[in-house]
């Protein structure tokens, strides 16, 4: 399952927050807490529709892997679970993984990593500037990883690490 931006009006406003101010990756029930300017984190959690429908979509699918695609500095956040997913894009797309150590409050992916530890979610922080020729690669890459986790025996090694 794609789907193509849970903030439209930052999209649309080319901004970071959605209509409200609102970053959304700052949303979300886990380790929650308000924040300011271009980080505002909202009046709570999921205090956003756009968090809320995202949170109620993650808990009915139960994704096995959820990639969150941001901006703007052009690597792969290494998750603190499994890192198989996220090593496997990273190599395909060409961003190193790293490890963002930081406290990054009411983050989608943290939210989803502490409540379904068998699951694996993480970040492919795409750079400023994102050519045609990126968004192929990275596409590409995600229907890659997607078709290597359909074999079962790549899913056990998702599983086991």
């Amino acid at each position: 399952m794609v789907v193509p931006t849970i903030n439209p009006d930052g999209v649309a406003a080319g901004t970071r927050g959605n209509a409200h101010g609102v970053d959304l990756n700052r949303n979300f029930p886990f380790r929650w807490r308000p924040l300011d300017g271009g980080e505002y984190s909202g009046t709570g959690p999921l205090s956003e529709p756009e968090s809320r429908a995202a949170y109620r979509l993650i808990l009915r699918e139960k994704p096995d892997v959820t990639i969150w695609f941001h901006q703007p500095f052009g690597l792969v956040d290494r998750p603190a679970g499994n890192p198989f997913a996220a090593r496997r894009i990273s190599r395909l797309i060409g961003f190193p993984l790293v490890r963002l150590r930081g406290p990054y409050p009411g983050s989608a992916s943290r939210w989803q990593n502490h409540h379904f530890p068998q699951s694996t979610a993480f970040v492919v922080e795409l750079p400023r500037q994102v050519s045609a020729a990126l968004v192929t690669r990275s596409a590409a890459a995600v229907r890659s990883l997607a078709s290597e986790l359909a074999s079962p025996a790549v899913a056990a090694g998702l599983a086991t690490g």
